[in-house]
């Protein structure tokens, strides 16, 4: 877990590492949080960012999720309610890793597939092909 005492302190360490969660408050020295959430979002459109705010306003939250954060969290909290939220958003974190991990097996197959077929036709061969799929 890394901290961050401004938004622009946060936009280095996300350059810099992957994160699986972002923890942002609207409310930061320099750089407001909302304005965190657009240029994380436009880096890495799959970052999930969850917003936390003292100031509960419908149309802060509104704006906060429609920039892209997955969800939105008002101060003060329930330490059991921030985890269960945070937990929610890690497994959406997880989900979407494993997506793109099966996304680029499923193109690897692909390829593979697609050259021994080109392979198996060409009239210069003699030998048959060993091509077999491979389990994923």
């Amino acid at each position: 877990m890394n901290t961050a005492a401004s938004g622009e302190e946060a936009l280095k360490q996300l350059s810099e590492s992957r994160f699986d969660l972002v923890l942002a408050d609207i409310k930061m020295p320099g750089m407001d949080g909302l304005e965190l959430l657009e240029i994380a979002k436009r880096k890495n459109p799959d970052q999930t960012v969850v917003m936390m705010t003292a100031f509960g306003e419908i149309d802060t939250a509104v704006g906060a999720i429609r920039s892209g954060a997955y969800d939105f969290i008002t101060k003060p909290f329930e330490h059991e309610a921030l985890v269960l939220r945070l937990e929610k958003a890690l497994e959406r974190s997880d989900l979407l890793r494993e997506n793109q991990r099966l996304q680029q097996a499923c193109a690897r197959f692909r390829f593979s597939r697609t050259w021994s077929e080109k392979a198996r036709s060409c009239s210069g061969c003699t030998r048959p092909s060993r091509w077999r799929p491979r389990p994923i």
